[in-house]
């Protein structure tokens, strides 16, 4: 575009040799950019940031794209220098491709870079953070229609309420084996299987405030330790207590024991 807008304002119409011109140059306007794309892509993937490897591309290859240019347009310079009549003609083909492979330089040792560091700066954001979340929240409210009943807006209200950073929803785990109370060799007491009502699990519900990512290192940052555990130091997470139906669907006997309730008709989490 910045090629025609140089020929408009020379006053050049588009003739048949300006169009010939200009499809003969597509091939060639983009190798600088595709150079460059390339360079920084490898570096990024080498441990660079994205804006240390478009600004490197950009330094390290502008002299064999300025060469590379240079060595094209010498080819088609001394149409400029064609007499008579036919020269008037052919003299489009050397000022567009000049125009246009110019203009590519430019945009591939300037545009190039800093639109380059902005995709991929907001692609990286999409990948890491917002398609993540986006599922989170998706495999969330799957989760929590096909096997929880947690009432999500009392969530969202405990967690405005208290103004922590994270809240977490905690449950009363259900307890898979029967308990033994042991005076030396002997049993005193035996209870079977039951809500262990003496305390709290995660029930892997959350609300977090935009904040949280200062406690994400990278990808490997394990959200159950590290940063919960930092934030229960620091006073800034809080419990909401869900006393209704929740279970887990971690086993096949997990799955077995849901479908038998869905099966049964009397499934707590059909609400609808």
């Amino acid at each position: 575009m910045s090629g025609i807008l140089l020929l408009s304002i020379m006053g050049f119409t588009m003739n048949i040799v300006v169009l010939f011109a200009l499809i003969l140059s597509v091939g060639l306007l983009v190798d600088g950019a595709i150079v460059i794309v390339e360079y920084a892509d490898r570096k990024i993937k080498e441990g660079l940031t994205i804006k240390e490897s478009f600004a490197g591309a950009s330094k390290k290859m502008a002299r064999p794209i300025i060469s590379s240019t240079a060595t094209t347009l010498a080819a088609f310079v001394p149409l400029l220098f064609w007499p008579g009549l036919a020269g008037e003609f052919m003299k489009y083909l050397p000022i567009t491709l000049i125009c246009v492979l110019t203009s590519s330089l430019f945009m591939a040792l300037l545009f190039v870079p800093v639109l380059g560091t902005i995709i991929n700066t907001i692609a990286r954001v999409f990948l890491q953070f917002v398609i993540p979340t986006l599922l989170s929240l998706i495999l969330f409210n799957i989760f929590s229609i096909l096997t929880n009943y947690v009432d999500i807006n009392g969530l969202m209200s405990f967690h405005k309420e208290k103004k922590s950073t994270a809240t977490l929803t905690a449950i009363h785990p259900m307890e898979r084996f029967g308990v033994l109370n042991l005076s030396e060799d002997y049993v005193t007491e035996f209870h079977e299987k039951h809500s262990g009502e003496s305390s709290w699990i995660n029930g892997g519900f959350f609300v977090f405030e935009p904040e949280i990512f200062d406690y994400l290192q990278d990808d490997s940052t394990v959200l159950e330790r590290t940063p919960l555990e930092t934030l229960a130091k620091e006073q800034k997470l809080t419990a909401f207590k869900h006393n209704g139906f929740w279970h887990p669907m971690d086993t096949q006997r997990d799955k077995k024991h849901l479908e038998k309730l869905w099966a049964s008709g009397k499934a707590p989490w059909k609400i609808w």
